[in-house]
């Protein structure tokens, strides 16, 4: 059994993706003010910032930890291509438009992938395809691209041979 009065508290700093929470807490028993307001044990946030809690233990020992959350930006992407619409056999190019990204994984929409930022795409089947990009930066932090309807592959058209006498 541990001794509530001597847990080993300990201040430090933590960090998340933007869009996504992280809870703090103090688990020793007593009571608590965060510097959010809170009287709870835990927290929730989502915004980057120094979070402090003072802790008033069973033992009536005061603490004091601070906590510096940092929130790690999102790679900023976008698709780029360089033809949408063309006849079969379709080839285009791609090509990642943006920045703080570290890894890419590109789904074609025709069963190709690709971790290249330019890839090359060639669709041998008429019909609408759905190019989807997904960026990691150095953090682990992942954002998705989609273009619906990315690219329109048609049949060629056929001449229609009439001949008219004059």
């Amino acid at each position: 059994s541990s001794d509530v009065c001597s847990s080993d508290l300990s201040s430090g700093s933590t960090a998340f993706c933007r869009g996504q929470t992280i809870r703090l807490w103090v688990d020793i028993p007593g009571t608590f003010t965060w510097s959010t307001g809170s009287q709870e044990d835990t927290i929730q946030v989502s915004e980057a910032g120094l979070y402090q809690v003072q802790v008033m233990d069973v033992c009536s020992t005061y603490h004091q930890l601070n906590v510096n959350v940092q929130v790690y930006e999102l790679p900023d992407i976008r698709i780029g291509v360089t033809d949408s619409i063309g006849c079969f056999p379709f080839n285009t190019n791609f090509q990642v438009l943006g920045s703080g990204y570290s890894s890419l994984s590109w789904n074609l929409g025709n069963g190709q992938s690709s971790a290249l930022p330019s890839p090359q795409a060639l669709y041998t089947e008429p019909g609408d395809y759905q190019v989807s990009l997904s960026a990691t930066s150095s953090q682990g932090c992942t954002r998705m691209a989609e273009r619906p309807k990315t690219i329109s592959v048609f049949t060629k058209p056929t001449a229609d041979r009439k001949s008219t006498r004059l």
